[in-house]
């Protein structure tokens, strides 16, 4: 009787697996086993207090009459508003300078971010300021004969015949930044060819050439640049960082967050075997992007705290005019194992497409330099979205996408609406910060896109498995600047030799997680983040003010409609933190004396040694 029970439990079990793996085979298995990617936007409740009138401030003389000062103007505007500063701009030749220069406190800051010195009105002005005790940065050299003996210079030979190539910091300035030295073209520096003071501080060259000093005078204090660097925008970290060296306490806020992307991916894997993947593995091009690349990529994630953000490719075909292709079944296998692979992981299913033609239409963009086809209409390009929203549906349930990143990071305005209309959740359009100009190219601010409502822009800081300086420079500028590492890597990057470099993926994977254990080890506390969430940190804080007053050993901090926690860089001169009330204090680097702030309450009062 035992043996008859025993076998028809076996039995059941053995029906019950075979009805379990039929049903796989189906679309009703996804509807079963649905994911969960639901965004629930928080609650914004803020809490604020009163604020103090004598609240440090910043005043910034600008010019916008040429590219290099609209560059610099922009750099201020952009690095300052971010970092919730408090700061007044007023173009250099306003009759106001005089006016606006007497209302500056000795705590107070003078920046100015043009070289046409010799449009201020009474440029005497500022000479008694900085007597009487004042700070000042020139962020930008100017051939100004008037300044010289104050900013330290001794012989001013007029501007040098060639740019300088190059950056190295001579001093401590900022964690990982300040290890890094650039020898090539990726800083040009226009720059005065003078002869300094003995009483200048040094703080960075340019082919043993001096680019950045601080000198005192009087009773003041100014840090010089001698150079144009500051209109790069890949050196906006450098800015700010430069803009506190001087001052006796410095409070910047800052993002603190981490976010990686990974593009083409989920996509289908390209099928057959390549001899760059075979020759190392004895695998086909699948088995390895299973076995070897996920595994590698997974392990990275879970050693250094990372999220990823995947980007969903539906097809490689180039069809861009009715009637448009079905995704292939075997295809969509390879986007369904890896999406829920990475759901798995607390990761986040984005798109970047139904195929990998940028979403334009005619003369928008370069089609023959990428071999892409243009688009037959906007409503064309909303039908194959449709097609990848529809399978992605089948594939996880109905799945809300909340980024977007465009193919070859170009798209037009259409496009943009078209990925709007047909993913009615989308929040995120992710371009490149940075790069040449370009026809159709998506180059961004952090923060609402101009094109569409309700839709904010998160553009990648980095990307690529290959760490060198050159982009170590610019990861580091991005946390310098806002505490933001926002890196992209393509899987498929191993197929291609100019992307690999000739690498193997072994060495591959060793570069890459060289970048994210630089990362990790000075910036531990970065929080990881998938895209989703980058975006409600980042609403929490849009609405932030920030107002900062120092009087004898106490630094207050006090917040206009903050949801905490708020984080921030504070830099001091001349002291140590005792204890802080109303929030936390971390030492992130001691040669620098910079700690990061965590903000709870609406007022903070930090105690200094």
């Amino acid at each position: 009787m035992n043996v008859k029970i025993s076998v028809i439990y076996i039995l059941a079990i053995i029906l019950a697996f075979a009805i379990f793996v039929q049903i796989s085979r189906f679309s009703t298995f996804e509807k079963i086993f649905t994911v969960n990617q639901e965004y629930k936007q928080s609650k914004l409740h803020y809490i604020s207090c009163s604020v103090p009138k004598d609240y440090k401030k910043i005043l910034v003389l600008y010019s916008r009459k040429d590219e290099g000062s609209n560059s610099l103007y922009n750099n201020i505007y952009y690095t300052f508003n971010m970092a919730k500063l408090n700061y007044k701009l007023i173009n250099i030749e306003s009759k106001d300078v005089e006016k606006e220069i007497n209302k500056l406190k000795k705590d107070d800051l003078l920046v100015i971010g043009s070289e046409r010195l010799y449009e201020i009105k009474k440029p005497q002005k500022i000479r008694q300021y900085i007597e009487k005790g004042g700070k000042v940065v020139f962020l930008v050299r100017s051939n100004f004969n008037q300044f010289n003996n104050i900013v330290g210079i001794k012989k001013n030979r007029g501007f040098l015949k060639n740019t300088l190539n190059g950056f190295k910091f001579e001093k401590k300035l900022f964690p990982g930044l300040d290890k890094l030295e650039i020898t090539n073209e990726k800083i040009i520096n226009s720059s005065l060819d003078v002869e300094l003071n003995d009483s200048v501080d040094i703080l960075a060259t340019s082919e043993n050439r001096p680019i950045i000093w601080t000198n005192k005078y009087k009773k003041g204090q100014i840090l010089y640049i001698n150079s144009t660097l500051m209109m790069d925008k890949a050196n906006r970290g450098l800015l700010l960082q430069y803009i506190s060296y001087i001052d006796d306490c410095f409070l910047s806020t800052i993002f603190n967050g981490k976010i990686v992307n990974i593009d083409d991916f989920p996509a289908p894997i390209k099928p057959g075997k390549d001899e760059v993947i075979y020759s190392q593995y004895n695998m086909d091009n699948k088995s390895f992007y299973k076995n070897i690349w996920w595994s590698s990529i997974y392990n990275i994630a879970k050693k250094y705290n990372i999220k990823y953000t995947g980007l969903v490719i539906g097809t490689y075909t180039n069809t861009t005019k009715t009637p448009l292709n079905k995704l292939n079944k075997l295809e969509l296998e390879d986007i369904k194992y890896f999406g829920r692979k990475l759901l798995e992981n607390y990761g986040e299913i984005g798109i970047h497409g139904y195929n990998h033609n940028s979403l334009a239409l005619d003369n928008q963009i370069n089609f023959k330099k990428y071999n892409y086809n243009k688009w037959e209409s906007q409503k064309v390009m909303e039908k194959g979205l449709t097609i990848l929203k529809n399978n992605l549906n089948n594939i996880y349930g109905r799945i809300k996408i909340y980024t977007y990143v465009p193919a070859s990071n170009i798209i037009s305005k259409e496009g943009k609406v078209a990925v709007k209309n047909v993913f009615k959740d989308i929040k995120i359009y992710a371009g490149l910060y940075t790069g040449e100009p370009e026809k159709g190219v998506l180059y961004q601010e952090f923060g609402k896109d101009p094109d569409v409502s309700g839709v904010y822009d998160f553009p990648r800081l980095s990307s690529g498995y290959h760490y060198n300086v050159d982009v170590m420079w610019d990861i580091y500028n991005g946390i310098a600047h806002y505490g933001i590492f926002n890196h992209f890597i393509h899987p498929d990057d191993i197929l291609d030799k100019k992307r690999s470099k000739g690498n193997t993926w072994k060495e591959m994977e060793m570069s890459l997680e060289k970048i994210f254990a630089n990362v990790y080890k000075n910036f531990g506390f970065l929080r990881p983040m998938t895209n989703i969430q980058a975006y409600d940190e980042y609403i929490k804080k849009e609405e932030l003010k920030v107002y900062v007053t120092k009087k004898n050993n106490t630094i207050s901090i006090y917040y206009d409609k903050l949801i905490p926690p708020a984080y921030h860089y504070l830099r001091l001169k001349n002291n140590k933190i005792s204890k802080i009330k109303g929030g936390e204090f971390t030492l992130i680097d001691k040669n620098t004396n910079l700690y990061l702030i965590k903000g709870s309450e609406a007022k903070i009062e930090i105690k200094l040694k």
